[in-house]
C-alpha cells in the first residue's frame, strides 16, 4: 500500500547508507538493464510507474522474482503528470545494480535512494564491468 501517494506536494530525501547497511536492509539485490516504465493508476488513486529490468541476475532474495519490476511513484498517464521530486530515475537501456526494499509499499523502493542504485558499464578498453555510484564515481571492477 502506498499510503503517502495521495500527498501531491511531497518531496523525497534519503538517508546516507554504507554498503553494509544497503546489503542488510535490502530484501532483494539484482543486476539488470532497465527496459522502460509502464505508468498506471494505483488503487490509492496516484500515478505509479512499473519499471522493468531485463537480463536480471538476482544476488539476494527470491530468484523466481526475476525479471524484477519496481513500482515507483510518479509518471505520466494520458495528459496527467505526477512528479515526485527527489528520487533518481531509471534510464531505459542502462544496467543497474539495485538494492530493493519495500517494493510496492514505498514511494521509491531502493534502499537509501541513489545510494542503493549503481550503474554498471563495460570498460571499452578491458571489456570488464565497472560499477559506478549515482554520482558517476567508479566503485568496483566486476566480471558482469
Amino acid at each position: 500500500m502506498l499510503a503517502v501517494l495521495p500527498l501531491t506536494s511531497l518531496g523525497v530525501t534519503f538517508e546516507s547508507k554504507s554498503f553494509e547497511q544497503l546489503v542488510l536492509e535490502a530484501e532483494q539485490i539484482f543486476i539488470g538493464q532497465a527496459s522502460g516504465g509502464v505508468p498506471r493508476r494505483h488503487s490509492g488513486g496516484a500515478i505509479v510507474t512499473d519499471v522493468g529490468f531485463s537480463g536480471a541476475v538476482v544476488l539476494k532474495g527470491d530468484p523466481a522474482a526475476a525479471p524484477p519490476t519496481l513500482m515507483v511513484a510518479g509518471g505520466r498517464l494520458g495528459s496527467e503528470n505526477f512528479n515526485v521530486p527527489g528520487p533518481p530515475r531509471f534510464v531505459p537501456g542502462t544496467t543497474y545494480l539495485v538494492f530493493v526494499q519495500g517494493n510496492g509499499r514505498t514511494i521509491f523502493p531502493v534502499v537509501g535512494g541513489d545510494a542503493g542504485m549503481f550503474v554498471v558499464r563495460e570498460d571499452a578498453t578491458t571489456g570488464r564491468g565497472l560499477v559506478f555510484d549515482f554520482r558517476g564515481q567508479v566503485i568496483a571492477n566486476t566480471s558482469v
